[in-house]
């Protein structure tokens, strides 16, 4: 029997810990059953997965062309959001492309948003219409879905809750505080890192944790002693925030893992998805408030809803992936 092929478009391959967790995520649901043909950037090494030029003048025809042999059109991770120009009509125009071409596009595991243009919402909104089954990875895209496209998405989780994570494994001692900081337009947060870490700053004390290489300029700037560690994948990522004592984390992949691991966090909501996920939590995001400066573990029952969700999502994704759902 000839192996359904999967079009999977995203920020692949862009050296983003985050959306390589993603993508793996997504080849750990499909297994043996299907074929992946990733959107990829210039950084992806990985031997699972067939990659498609995401840039660049031929870009466009080599996505048309797998668009025609493809079997399903999925859409994954942070998408539609309007910080960036591509982030809008990167997305937009390959899923109207999609169903243009007869390939009715599917949302799993996909954070909407932000979108603070009139333009961006507009073909945004036009875009979501064509989508045919919808997982929202947390509440507030699932509200933006239905506030653009008038349809219900169901609530599904990001893709890297299907990476395993023993909590057995955890080391026992925990023995740093771990700091991840990103460049961002607004050096507010990257400002309250410095001020916070300046209060107890000892480079013993704190190790830098590098979901991408800028992180890794950013935090070397800042803190000039800190010992920086760039995990290989979000696997090691775990294993890396499993001892740590507490951690301050800007990028949405690094407080989640911490959040997993069960690690006290101070988060810098720079962005809505990282709200969203200290909301689903139950951490405090108010900079202004005392409590920030105390870090706080996710809530009890944060862990387990979430593998509940993504568990449904998986299962409705096999289906889905078979023609039954």
């Amino acid at each position: 029997m000839r192996k359904k092929r999967v079009l999977a478009v995203g920020f692949f391959g862009e050296g983003n810990l985050g959306d390589q967790a993603i993508l793996r995520g997504i080849v750990s649901a499909v297994g043996n059953s299907a074929s992946i043909i990733a959107t990829s950037g210039n950084f992806y090494s990985g031997t699972e997965v067939e990659v498609v030029k995401r840039r660049g003048f031929l870009s466009w025809p080599l996505y048309l062309r797998e668009l025609i042999r493809a079997d399903r059109v999925i859409f994954s991770g942070g998408i539609l959001q309007d910080w960036s120009f591509e982030g809008v009509l990167f997305y937009a125009l390959r899923m109207i492309a999609a169903r243009n071409f007869g390939r009715k596009p599917s949302l799993w595991g996909a954070g909407l948003g932000p979108l603070q243009r009139n333009l961006s919402n507009a073909l945004a909104g036009k875009a979501l219409k064509a989508v045919d089954v919808s997982w929202l990875r947390d509440l507030e895209s699932r509200e933006t879905f239905f506030s653009l496209s008038g349809k219900r998405g169901n609530h599904g989780v990001d893709w890297s809750w299907g990476i395993p994570y023993s909590p057995e494994s955890c080391r026992k001692t925990r023995f740093s505080t771990g700091i991840n900081i990103r460049p961002w337009f607004d050096r507010r947060w990257i400002i309250q890192a410095g001020n916070k870490a300046a209060l107890k700053y000892e480079s013993s004390a704190f190790i830098g944790i590098s979901a991408r290489r800028e992180d890794t300029r950013i935090m070397a700037a800042t803190f000039p002693e800190l010992k920086i560690h760039e995990p290989a994948d979000f696997t090691a990522l775990l294993e890396l925030c499993s001892g740590l004592k507490e951690g301050w984390a800007m990028r949405y992949h690094v407080l989640l893992a911490m959040l997993r691991c069960s690690v006290p966090v101070i988060p810098f909501p720079y962005d809505k998805k990282v709200l969203s996920l200290c909301k689903e939590a139950g951490v405090d995001t108010d900079i202004g408030a005392t409590s920030f400066d105390c870090p706080v573990k996710a809530r009890r029952d944060f862990v387990s809803d979430a593998m509940v969700r993504y568990e449904l999502m998986k299962t409705a994704f096999i289906r889905y992936m078979d023609g039954s759902g």
